[in-house]
C-alpha cells in the first residue's frame, strides 16, 4: 500500500530544516474609489520546487488573493506575493517528486504564512480599507485542505 499525502510530507520533514525565507515579489492592486461593507476573500497558494542542490532544496510559494464586494461584485483588491523558501538537507538522500510536492504544500506554505499575513494586513490598512486579520493556520489543517482539493493538486484554497 502506498504512502498517503501526510506520510509523504512527514517523511521529508525529518530530513529538511528551514534556513531562509526570501520575499521574491509582492504586487497589491486596490480599486478606487470603492466603498466597502462586506467582501468575500479568496486566497490560493501554489508551491513548486524551485531548485535542488546537493545541500538544500528551494521552494517557490506563490499566494494570490482577491477580495470581491458582496453587494456589487466589484473587485476590492488583488494581491500576488511570492516567497522563495530554502530548506537545508540534514542528510544527503534523494527525495521523490510526490514527497517534495506534499512537503511544499504543507511545510513551505506553513512557514511563509506569518510573513504573508503581515504583508497583506499592512497593505490593506495602508490603502485605506477596513482592517482585516488573517488567522494563523495549523499544519494539520493544511494537510487536510491539500488532501481534499480535487481540482488542482498545486492550489490550496485557504480562505
Amino acid at each position: 500500500m502506498g504512502k498517503n499525502f501526510a506520510d509523504r510530507a512527514q517523511n521529508a520533514t525529518k530530513d529538511l530544516a528551514l534556513t531562509h525565507i526570501l520575499l521574491e515579489r509582492t504586487v497589491f492592486k486596490r480599486n478606487y474609489p470603492l466603498r466597502l461593507k462586506k467582501a468575500d476573500i479568496r486566497l490560493d497558494a501554489e508551491t513548486s520546487v524551485f531548485e535542488i542542490t546537493p545541500d538544500s532544496i528551494l521552494f517557490r510559494c506563490r499566494f494570490v488573493s482577491k477580495a470581491v464586494n458582496v453587494d456589487t461584485e466589484d473587485i476590492v483588491f488583488e494581491s500576488d506575493t511570492t516567497f522563495i523558501v530554502e530548506y537545508k538537507k540534514k542528510r544527503r538522500r534523494r527525495f521523490g517528486s510526490k514527497e517534495l510536492h506534499a512537503f511544499g504544500l504543507t511545510r513551505a506554505v506553513y512557514n511563509t504564512w506569518p510573513y504573508l499575513r503581515e504583508i497583506l494586513q499592512n497593505m490593506i490598512v495602508r490603502t485605506g480599507l477596513p482592517s482585516l486579520t488573517l488567522n494563523p493556520i495549523k499544519l494539520e489543517n493544511l494537510t487536510q485542505i491539500a488532501e481534499s482539493d480535487k481540482k488542482n493538486n498545486e492550489i490550496l484554497h485557504l480562505i
